[in-house]
């Protein structure tokens, strides 16, 4: 059966065929995980945007695929790690998606710090302002202030989220125009029906997106834009954990150092005691974003480099399986999507 989902570029594109069912029964009878890093515990192992300067909107969270099994739909909030599509990359939840059969959700908006994907899952609260402290039927609104900026990304993209305001169900738009370093954004509310409520300044707005994935499996992969700035990070993640319906199922993923950032730079330090940290908070629900072993690269077809071991022995996921400095390639994403697998057949999630 094929599966097609929309990429973060809004072009349709067909997964049935990333990836086989032997390699399934592989990832799913064995841990492959890296041997974690000096003072870490490891464990085994939305959506859709428009190009740059379009007019179209689209809701986080809409890319979803195959129907959902027994077990429930996945949820995967994050940044463009997570919604992917980059160098025509194919994103992982649509890879654990056909890998498992399953729904799975992408949450994920490109350039988005930890507290603004979190601000989205539900767990830390958006409040926000709107022009005239009230809605004017169906017009839509302009919100004069809002405290977390959950639909920023780095480009001028349409973006929409739909929830409710003072009791009113309504569609948030964000547009933006200018740089990403004079970016300049522009959010609205629309109500879903003609209302006159009054809207209160600092009314919270909460997300639809975040109310219907509390119950589900949560795959939570952050804080990469936050670097080199991760002292928050935990928290952050301790919030979004605390939110999900008990007993909550998530997994967190690590934050992978940039081909830039070999062992000997700061940030790489940074981030390895973020990772070490997060490893050590969830022992049971840790994804580690250590390079891949031998083993796994077999799995997935994957001759290394000479190049690609020096990445491995600096620490880093090997050249060849990036998209770019931060970004993996569809590969790439197979080796997290084979450790993910792993983690929720053990858990039997």
């Amino acid at each position: 059966m094929a599966f097609s989902i929309f990429n973060r570029r809004g072009f349709l594109f067909g997964t049935s065929a990333v990836i086989t069912t032997t390699l399934l029964d592989s990832c799913l009878t064995k841990t492959n995980d890296p041997t974690p890093a000096p003072g870490s515990t490891t464990t085994a192992p939305g959506s859709t945007t428009t190009a740059p300067g379009s007019a179209t909107t689209t809701a986080p969270g809409s890319t979803t695929s195959a129907p959902a099994s027994g077990k429930g739909v996945i949820a995967a909030w994050g940044d463009s790690l997570t919604e992917g599509g980059l160098g025509g990359s194919t994103p992982y939840p649509t890879q654990l998606s056909t890998l498992l059969g399953r729904t799975v959700n992408n949450y994920g908006i490109d350039g988005q710090k930890t507290e603004q994907i979190v601000g989205r899952q539900g767990a830390s609260t958006v409040t926000l302002s709107v022009e005239g402290n009230a809605f004017k039927g169906t017009t839509p609104v302009k919100v004069t202030a809002i405290s977390i900026p959950i639909l920023y990304t780095t480009g001028t993209d349409t973006r929409m989220v739909t929830g409710t305001v003072a009791g009113v169900p309504v569609t948030m738009i964000r547009t933006a125009s200018g740089d990403v370093a004079n970016l300049v954004e522009t959010y609205t509310l629309t109500p879903k029906a003609a209302s006159t409520t009054s809207v209160p300044a600092n009314s919270v707005f909460t997300p639809d997106d975040a109310v219907a994935s509390k119950g589900s499996v949560q795959i939570l992969w952050m804080g990469r834009n936050d670097v080199p700035a991760l002292s928050g990070v935990s928290a952050l993640i301790d919030k979004a954990v605390r939110y999900i319906d008990a007993p909550a199922r998530f997994l967190v993923i690590g934050v992978p150092p940039s081909l830039k950032e070999p062992k000997s730079t700061a940030n790489y330090k940074l981030i390895d005691s973020l990772n070490a940290d997060l490893a050590a908070r969830y022992p049971d629900n840790y994804i580690s974003i250590m390079p891949p072993t031998d083993a796994e690269m077999a799995a997935i077809g994957y001759t290394p480099t000479g190049n690609d071991r020096t990445d491995i022995a600096n620490g880093l996921f090997p050249t060849g399986l990036h998209a770019n400095d931060v970004h993996f390639n569809t590969q790439g994403y197979q080796i997290v999507v084979n450790r993910i697998a792993a983690k929720l057949k053990e858990k039997g999630w």
